[in-house]
């Protein structure tokens, strides 16, 4: 008997387009988002070793993001709390 495929097989299953994740790189845009605002920044170093961002933030003020590996996405302190960094993309 030949497999199919029923609906509770494709219910997770991932049917559309996903967005690729951003590579920081030097100089770029990104947006910080803190507990209740929002700062803007620009990327001034990346250690792919430590797996962190370094942001210089738009009053100045030098702030390191480190990669969270279960979410992967760059926090104030790497954990799940913390500011988040997101990328501007050409929308933001």
């Amino acid at each position: 008997m030949p497999r199919t495929r029923g609906t509770a097989a494709l219910a997770g299953a991932i049917t559309g387009h996903v967005a690729l994740r951003v590579m920081p790189v030097v100089g770029a845009a990104v947006i910080i988002d803190h507990l209740g605002s929002t700062e803007h920044g620009v990327v001034a170093a990346v250690d792919a070793y430590e797996r962190s961002v370094r942001v210089t933030t738009e009053h100045g003020r030098a702030v390191t993001f480190v990669l969270n590996r279960a979410t992967a996405t760059f926090t104030s302190d790497g954990g799940q709390t913390g500011s988040r960094l997101r990328f501007e993309t050409a929308g933001d």
